[in-house]
Order: C-alpha cells, then structure tokens, then sequence
C-alpha cells in the first residue's frame, strides 16, 4: 500500500480498485476505467521512480484494480461489498474526473480494448492457465490479430 501512494498520492491505497484507480463508484462504467487506468498509467510513468521495479508493480496494481471493475460481476460485488461497510461506498480522493464532472471523452483505442479484454479473461479464469489461453487465443481470433500480436499486447 505505500507504494501506491508513493506513486499516486495520499489516499489512494484506500477505497479498494476504485481508490487505486480514482474512480467515482457512482459513475464508474468502463470507459471511465479505461481513462482512469490510462491517467494513472500515465502518473507512474511520470513519477520521479517511474523505472524502478516498484513502480512495474504499481502498474500491475493499476492494471488488476481495471480489470476487477471492468467485468461487470465483479464490480457489482465490490460495490455491494464497499457500501456494506458504512452505508456507501469509498470516497475517492484526487481521482479521474468521472462522466459529467470534468472528464474528457476519449475513443478506446482497439490494443487498449484488447488489453482489457485481455485482463478480464485473466481476472476471470484465475491467471495464466489452460482455460484462460483458450479464451485468449479465441479473443486473437475475434479481433483478428495472431497470437503473436496477443502476445505482443499481453
């Protein structure tokens, strides 16, 4: 948790995916996610440490808090589990604007639609295993890219 806020910022560890990412739950869909992770990305890279090692597992962090929210299951849970605690859910500090405050509406480029495509199928069948590389391979196939170029994206 102290990296991410050495990286992100105070309070950011706290308030579960949607703190890691600065995600408002009441206006969280998926391209709100989407710009999120691509703006925290972006304040990793940034970061005075953005090469260290600690920083490639902040990103990781970032990238497995989107991938929770992006399924829709998951996300519901975590927002039934977050306002169990307290009555609502977290609120987020210095976070990504979210739909109607602030936010710039960006198109999803198609590697970053593939990548979350790629971290729900991973989120989903538990990592890196026989099903999970089915999917992706089935993924590849739909988007009509090779396994390599998958690969590539992973």
């Amino acid at each position: 948790m102290k990296l991410i806020e050495r990286f992100l910022g105070e309070g950011a560890a706290s308030g579960g995916p949607f703190g890691v990412l600065g995600v408002d739950p009441e206006h969280c869909t998926d391209d709100s996610v989407i710009a999120a992770l691509l703006s925290r990305l972006d304040e990793v890279a940034k970061h005075p440490q953005g090469g260290a090692p600690e920083a490639d597992e902040v990103r990781l962090a970032l990238r497995a808090a989107a991938a929770q929210l992006l399924d829709a299951g998951v996300r519901q849970h975590l927002l039934e589990l977050w306002s169990g605690q307290g009555g609502a859910a977290p609120a987020v500090r210095g976070g990504v604007p979210g739909p109607g405050r602030g936010a710039v509406s960006r198109p999803v480029p198609r590697d970053i639609a593939m990548e979350r495509d790629v971290l729900v199928t991973l989120a989903r069948y538990g990592g890196w295993n026989r099903q999970a590389r089915q999917r992706l391979a089935i993924l590849a196939h739909l988007n009509g890219v090779s396994v390599d170029q998958l690969g590539a994206t992973l």
